[in-house]
């Protein structure tokens, strides 16, 4: 029987090893072997499984060279079990969202870009305090910060954080938080401890 002792999915910046270890129930000595699909398909080199001071578990090392969706089948025997790698470039600073992204997922509004700017600069900060920021920037990372501004830009105007309704005679409490900021950055949130 084969056992997957590694994650079977992961996260990795490109660069890192993908660490693969296995576990091969009645182990004869003869290591697993693994088959690598990248991104594009071809079929690099295998990475060699070598043992551990663990008896029957062994293990791997492959250095993805491009961002994208890795598969790893691993095989002893009649059996395989499966891994998965998502592998993230490094956002460079241009990469980061800017005031012309910001103004793309406004469309049409009145803020001045100076006031998006401002904005920008002080929702980058309080998501910086909020969450661990990884080097591969994350598309809901990017998601929950232009939506950040989106959401300060407009409250603004909300003094008070109180919005009339349309009869213009009863208010409504906005919320302090914006559920859809929680759920982008829940991943990345610092967890405090103590």
């Amino acid at each position: 029987m084969l056992e997957a002792l590694s994650f079977e999915s992961r996260t990795l910046t490109l660069g890192q090893p993908w660490v693969l270890r296995a576990l091969v129930h009645e182990d004869t000595g003869v290591p697993p072997t693994a088959v690598i699909t990248p991104p594009a398909g071809a079929a690099p080199t295998p990475p060699v499984f070598e043992p551990t001071s663990c008896p029957g578990v062994y293990r791997a090392e492959y250095v993805p060279d491009a961002p994208g969706r890795y598969l790893a089948q691993v095989t002893s025997g009649a059996e395989s079990v499966w891994f998965v790698a998502i592998v993230m470039a490094v956002t460079s600073n241009a990469d980061l969202p800017d005031v012309d992204a910001v103004n793309a997922y406004l469309g049409d509004h009145s803020f001045t870009d100076g006031e998006v700017d401002d904005m920008l600069r002080q929702e980058t900060q309080a998501q910086r305090g909020r969450c661990r920021i990884p080097a591969a920037y994350p598309d809901d990372l990017r998601g929950a910060l232009l939506r950040r501004v989106q959401r300060a830009l407009h409250m603004k105007s909300l003094v008070l954080a109180v919005k009339e309704t349309q009869d213009g005679e009863s208010q409504i409490v906005v919320p302090g938080n914006d559920p859809e900021v929680r759920r982008l950055e829940a991943p990345w949130r610092r967890v405090p401890i103590g």
